[in-house]
């Protein structure tokens, strides 16, 4: 069984990573509104702007398995 303090490591790292990819989305979502305001293609730039959604889903449920992880650790 982890540690607490592994634990507590663990949560840092996700909420580095979830932050970094809320940036990323947020970044993308301004590139395809830019996109779109030019008349350009979007397909592209919304594809990935689905990739970076589901892995900042993934990040999220990640952090709450740690979260769950560490409550269980009290």
């Amino acid at each position: 069984m982890p540690s607490r303090e592994m634990e507590e490591r663990h949560l840092l790292r996700a909420n580095i990573l979830l932050i970094e990819a809320e940036l990323r989305f947020s970044e993308q979502f301004l590139r395809v509104e830019h996109l779109k305001a030019n008349g350009r293609r979007t397909e592209d730039a919304e594809t990935l702007l689905q990739i970076i959604e589901e892995t900042l889903q993934a990040y999220r449920d990640h952090r709450e398995l740690i979260l769950d992880a560490l409550s269980r650790a009290d």
